[in-house]
């Protein structure tokens, strides 16, 4: 069976520093008002979920599109500089002497 995809509306980036940070501040005080709570005494896990089917895949995984987003391309940029340091590198471990970290 065919499963479709969420469709075109608009959704987060799982590399999206701005959404890690937002996500981050409405945990933050999720948690703490929750710990406020009697039955924050009687918790005893929280499954934190995101993706399609909540497993942390990127939003296109189910037509195996990657995500391409401004986001990801930046943090997949960071990486390649981590990795490879140089524009050199990339070229000579890639076997293309057009590839550059830039892009």
């Amino acid at each position: 069976r065919d499963e479709p995809d969420l469709g075109a509306g608009r959704v987060h980036s799982l590399a999206s520093m701005k959404w890690r940070s937002d996500t981050t501040t409405i945990l933050k005080r999720f948690f703490a008002e929750l710990a406020a709570m009697p039955e924050g005494n009687a918790l005893s896990m929280v499954n934190l979920c995101s993706g399609v089917s909540h497993e942390w895949h990127q939003w296109s995984f189910l037509k195996h599109d990657p995500d391409t987003s401004g986001p990801m391309t930046d943090h997949f940029r960071a990486w390649l500089a981590k990795k490879y340091g140089a524009d050199r590198a990339l070229a000579a471990a890639w076997n293309d002497p057009r590839a550059t970290i830039a892009g």
